[in-house]
C-alpha cells in the first residue's frame, strides 16, 4: 500500500519579516500498518514533572538553563524498522500517480515517526564511547522517566540534567555543559537550535532571572 502526501505551510515572523516554511508530510492516518495496529506510537515525550525537575535544579544549583531543537529531526532517524512507501505530491507531475517513493527514514505525518528519532536520540546520548570521546561527558537515563537523562564528567556527581521531549530538549547544568552537549549532538544530527535565559519551550515562556530563579508563564500561548 501507498500512503499519500501534502504539504503544510507554517506562517512565522522572523525579525519582523512573515515568512512562510513549506514541508511535505504524509498522511499518517492511510498506513496500513496503523490500522493493523503494528505501529508504536509512544514514549517519545518526557513527564511534565521532568520538566520541573530541570527546571527546580537550575534554580537551586544556580544552574544555566537552556533549550535545544534539532533540526529536521525524523528525517535524521536511523530508519524505523518497517517498509513505507509514499506518493508524490500532485505538483511533482500533475496527472501522473505512478510515481512513489520508498522511505529511507521516517517522514512527517507518520505516527510512528516521532518515535522512531526518539529512538535514534537516545542511541546517540547514551553511547558513552562517543560522548566521553567528543565531550568527556556520559549520560545515563533515569530509571524514573526514560527521557529524562543525568550528566556526568566520569565517576563524580551530575553535573547537569535534561528532559527529551521528541527533538525539543530543555536541560541545565554547569558553565561548559551546554557547549559541549550542543556540540556532541551536532557530531550526529548538524548544527542545533540553543535558547537561553529568555525562551518558549513547550507552550511554556521561561525566564531565568541574574540570580537563577526562574519565571514561568504562557503569556504567549493565551495570547
Amino acid at each position: 500500500s501507498v500512503v499519500g502526501t501534502r504539504w503544510v505551510l507554517t506562517w512565522k515572523v522572523v525579525g519582523g519579516v512573515k515568512t512562510v516554511k513549506a514541508r511535505l508530510v504524509a498522511k499518517g492516518y492511510q498506513d496500513p500498518d496503523l490500522q493493523d495496529g503494528l505501529v508504536e506510537t509512544s514514549g517519545s515525550v518526557s513527564l511534565r514533572s521532568s520538566h520541573l525537575q530541570v527546571i527546580s535544579l537550575a534554580a537551586l544549583r544556580g544552574w544555566k538553563l537552556w533549550s535545544i531543537d534539532i533540526k529536521n529531526a525524523f528525517l535524521q532517524a536511523d530508519g524505523f524498522g518497517r517498509v513505507v512507501f509514499i506518493q508524490s505530491p500532485p505538483e511533482w507531475r500533475p496527472g501522473d500517480n505512478r510515481r512513489i517513493w520508498k522511505l529511507n527514514a521516517p517522514a512527517y505525518g507518520l505516527n510512528d515517526a516521532p518515535v522512531a528519532f526518539h529512538r535514534s536520540l537516545k542511541r546517540h546520548l547514551l553511547n558513552d564511547k562517543e560522548s566521553l570521546k567528543a565531550v568527556d561527558l556520559r549520560l545515563e537515563a533515569s530509571n524514573f522517566d526514560p527521557c529524562l537523562f543525568f550528566v556526568f564528567r566520569g565517576e563524580g556527581p551530575a553535573v547537569g540534567v535534561m528532559t527529551t521531549h521528541i527533538d525539543d530538549l530543555l536541560g541545565c547544568g554547569e558553565k561548559d555543559i551546554l557547549e559541549k552537549m550542543g556540540k556532541f549532538l551536532s557530531c550526529r544530527f548538524g548544527p542545533v537550535k540553543i535558547q537561553k535565559d529568555d525562551f518558549m519551550h513547550l507552550g511554556m515562556d521561561i525566564v531565568q532571572k541574574l540570580d537563577g530563579s526562574v519565571e514561568i508563564t504562557q503569556k504567549n500561548f493565551t495570547d
